[in-house]
This record gives C-alpha cells, structure tokens and sequence, in this order.
C-alpha cells in the first residue's frame, strides 16, 4: 500500500458535487449525513466517499442501519457513525437515552457486521454502483446496487414491499442468495441458468440484501 497514511477532507453535510479541482493529496471526501447520491455525484473522482458522521434523525437502529446499506451499496467507501450508548458512565455501549441526538446499541453494532461481512464476501473492489441496476421494483421500494459486469451483483432492499423486480444479467449459471440484513441469515437460495437478458427477481419482504454470483458460462 503506497499511501499507508490517507487525508481525508471534509466537503459539507448530505451531498454536493466537488467540481473545482480536488486537492491531489486528499484521498477521502467526507460528508456529514450523508445521502447515497453523494457516491456517484463523484464517483469521476475515483477517490473515497465517506460518511463521516451519523444522528439528529431520531434513535432507532432502523435508521443508522438503512443508512449504512443504503450508502456503501450505493458506493460509498466508509461509515463512520456516532453511537450515542457510549457514555463516560457506560464505556460498555448500553447507554438507552431517548433523548439522545442519535441512536447506537449493541444490536446496531452488530447488524453493522452483517453489512460488513456481507461487502467483506464480495470482490468489491472490482465492483461499481449501478443507479438502475434494478427496474421494474414493486411499489414503495427501493433499491441501491453494487456491479461487477457478468460476475457479480449485490443489492440492498429497503423492504417496504417484496423485493421483486428485474436485473440484467449475462448468460450463464447464477447463483442466487437473499439474506436479512437485520440477522445475517439466508432466507432464499437458487441456481438457475439464465440466457441472458432481464432476469426476473422474487425476493422475500423486508431489509434484505441479494447476492448474484455467475458460476459458470
């Protein structure tokens, strides 16, 4: 690794696209509550996207983790979140304080290790996000997308309905997996031979993420 100490900047909060010309030292642009969209405004930039601070959105887990899936599947490189259960008096993380600006629990941390178990299963290195790598969601949906052209695709559900829709794939043998994002477990596996083209996806309800691995030509 060449550069084994990274500098980092910080642009603004949510989103901005850097358009003057962006400091050759810096390698990592980081935005504060980040929205996905920040990924591919720069993604020109070829250099790291982080989301460098989390909270004044209430304290539900289910927030912090939607927008941890939501930005690293859209192709942001860090997150980098405030847990607000770590407390002087608790150094444990078991704070529970409702009024805290921003969540945090032990359960958070470790639905943030499925996510990062599940990027650590992919060669994402070698992948890019794909905006409309999914068509045809079902209604109240949405989906957010890595790539790697005829050899792998992972994809985050947000589950507000089934995760069905349509992806193009090359032809070959894929295989097909659908995990719950909230407990790490397989809920559905297939294998099938594909001819190429749209390929139809009936995933299950829910926060869930899909794995598709071309096996074979």
């Amino acid at each position: 690794m060449p550069k084994k100490h990274l500098i980092a900047q910080n642009v603004s909060n949510f989103y901005h696209a850097i358009t003057n010309p962006a400091d050759p030292q810096v390698s990592v642009f980081h935005f504060h509550y980040a929205l996905p969209q920040v990924a591919s405004q720069n993604q020109a930039l070829d250099r790291a996207i982080g989301l460098d601070e989390t909270g004044f959105n209430g304290t539900s887990d289910s927030v912090y983790r939607r927008q941890a899936w939501r930005f690293l599947l859209a192709g942001g490189a860090l997150f980098n979140n405030l847990d607000y259960s770590f407390t002087t008096g608790h150094p444990r993380g078991d704070f529970d304080n409702p009024k805290a600006p921003g969540g945090g629990s032990a359960a958070l941390r470790g639905q943030l290790k499925i996510l990062k178990d599940f990027l650590e299963s992919l060669n994402f290195l070698a992948m890019k996000p794909a905006k409309n790598a999914v068509t045809r969601l079902s209604e109240g949906n949405r989906a957010y997308a890595l790539v790697r052209p005829g050899k792998q695709i992972a994809a985050f559900f947000e589950g507000n309905s089934d995760a069905s829709g349509e992806i193009s794939l090359t032809s070959g043998l894929w295989f097909e997996e659908w995990m719950d994002v909230m407990t790490g477990q397989v809920v559905r596996l297939r294998t099938t031979t594909h001819a190429g083209g749209a390929y139809k996806l009936s995933g299950p309800k829910g926060e869930v993420a899909l794995r598709l691995t071309r096996l074979a030509k």
